[in-house]
């Protein structure tokens, strides 16, 4: 790898941290397809890479969310413990798919999603404006009253579960934290504040990057390297990329999380939900 794309993947990572900590993700929805769109197609070390600094990305940012009091740590370690059962999984469903174009098809469909529901979240807010007033609408902070069974002192919901196995299948499949379907699945089912629902989600993905990235990594290890390479040489640029991924992804998350307990949540909600659109055309190839 040479200077300019060391820097390249550098700030991929800074920009993968900076959405984890305002969004609560491990940074894999933006590191991915910047990775895949820079480089080329190489899923799978796109993917291992991208969960190893993942864990970077949440330790950045859970030290201002603890700060803030936000994390619901009962809810998150149980979510966590039902994803350690799924995201194996979705290694197994990951490495069963051979050719890479389906899954970057499968990640640009994702992608879609999470804007298409981003919209639909504001359209929605914008309707309700109404009832509420404008401090509380934009500002993270004036969250409402955590409702009952979802505090830490409070019983667990069951919906932890079904929100941790979610996880951890997206986790596996494609490299992802979790967070990004986590957050707004613990905004429906258990009525959380975002900013509680972001600060929760960046401690829940932390285990489970952990367990994917090590499962990642073990199935790049175990799978027929391309023509004119060796297993080791696909570990050593796997590795290399989430060394120089993990720096910005660190500091990036540190920033994102500072911004997240600060700004208004709503326009940079709708700025998330363009990028993954634009990045959703990108993978797919319909933005070329």
């Amino acid at each position: 790898m040479d200077v300019a794309s060391a820097i390249e993947t550098l700030v991929i990572g800074a920009l993968g941290g900076l959405a984890g900590g305002l969004f609560g993700v491990g940074g894999g929805i933006i590191v991915i397809p910047l990775l895949t769109i820079v480089f080329g197609s190489d899923p799978n070390a796109f993917q291992a890479a991208s969960l190893i600094s993942a864990i970077f990305v949440s330790a950045g940012a859970i030290p201002r969310h603890v700060r803030a009091k936000a994390i619901h740590w009962r809810f998150a370690m149980h979510a966590a413990g039902a994803s350690l059962v799924t995201v194996m999984l979705g290694v197994w469903l990951s490495s069963a798919i051979t050719n890479p174009v389906v899954i970057e098809r499968i990640f640009a469909t994702f992608l879609a999603y999470v804007a298409a529901f981003e919209a639909w979240k504001i359209i929605q807010a914008r309707r309700a404006a109404g009832s509420v007033r404008p401090d509380e609408a934009d500002h993270p902070a004036a969250a409402a009253p955590t409702p009952a069974g979802t505090s830490p002192e409070g019983r667990v919901e069951p919906q932890a579960g079904i929100i941790g196995g979610v996880m951890g299948i997206m986790a596996g499949l494609l490299g992802l934290g979790g967070g990004v379907v986590a957050v707004p699945l613990m905004r429906a089912l258990t009525r959380l504040p975002l900013r509680d629902a972001i600060a929760t989600s960046s401690a829940m993905i932390i285990v489970t990057v952990i367990v994917a990235a090590a499962l990642k990594v073990g199935s790049i290890y175990l799978m027929d390297p391309p023509p004119g390479s060796t297993a080791q040489d696909r570990l050593a640029y796997t590795l290399l990329l989430a060394a120089l991924l993990a720096p910005g992804g660190l500091v990036g998350a540190r920033i994102g999380a500072q911004w997240m307990h600060k700004l208004p949540l709503k326009p940079l909600a709708a700025a998330f939900a363009v990028v993954c659109l634009v990045l959703a055309l990108r993978m797919a190839r319909l933005g070329a």
